[in-house]
């Protein structure tokens, strides 16, 4: 069962292009890495405006990098748990 779920997701990690060919599926908590910095980003967006200010188009003309990348993490949280 592991070889199989491993296959799956080295697979779908390299078809979404988390990373190329076997690097990085060794050490997969390095995708929660990433999480956090986009995190980041959309929170100095919220303490650098009011709550009135931050806009669907705001968001997205200001910060849409960071929403984008956290749209493509949805599997990370697998990823990180699978043994190797």
């Amino acid at each position: 069962m592991e070889a199989a779920l491993t296959f799956w997701c080295e697979r779908m990690a390299q078809s979404r292009a988390l990373w190329e060919g076997a690097q990085g599926a060794n050490d997969r908590l390095d995708l929660w890495a990433d999480i956090e910095t986009l995190l980041s980003e959309l929170g100095v967006f919220q303490e650098e405006r009011t709550p009135d200010a931050q806009t669907l188009f705001r968001v997205g003309s200001e910060a849409g990098q960071a929403i984008v990348g956290l749209g493509s993490c949805e599997c990370s949280a697998i990823w990180s748990v699978i043994a190797s």
